[in-house]
């Protein structure tokens, strides 16, 4: 499970116990999609942090990559999606920059990088709106 800090540099003092599996800290504070804000770095752990451990070292668990997009995926999927028609979403939310995302039977809604909040007609991606 990896964790940002958001508020400091990872260094002595500054993690809740010594069993991580890795730890990066970046240059500067940098914009992380998992978490939609700037942070100074992550560490890894096998296991997930306690809440209280998290909250106690400023600590924000990120979304795995694969997590981001589980509300659209699973959309399509019930919905019966052509693959032709999930590689247009996909695409179309690589395009916008999309760190989360809802699709509806009428619209698509994403927030970006930057935090604003974008709504397109499904006919705009290329695909038919649900009757």
């Amino acid at each position: 499970m990896r964790y940002y800090s958001t508020l400091r540099p990872i260094g002595p003092g500054t993690l809740p116990n010594e069993d991580w599996t890795h730890v990066q800290n970046f240059d500067q504070r940098t914009f992380v999609p998992a978490i939609g804000r700037e942070a100074w770095g992550y560490v890894d752990y096998d296991t997930p942090l306690t809440e209280k451990e998290a909250d106690d070292y400023d600590l924000v668990p990120g979304k795995r990559s694969n997590e981001t997009f589980q509300n659209v995926e699973r959309y399509m999927a019930d919905h019966k999606f052509l693959a032709a028609d999930k590689v247009k979403v996909r695409r179309f939310l690589r395009e916008q920059e999309a760190t989360a995302a809802v699709i509806t039977r009428k619209e698509i809604r994403w927030r970006d990088k930057t935090g604003m909040i974008g709504r397109t007609g499904r006919g705009n991606v290329g695909l038919q709106e649900e009757v």
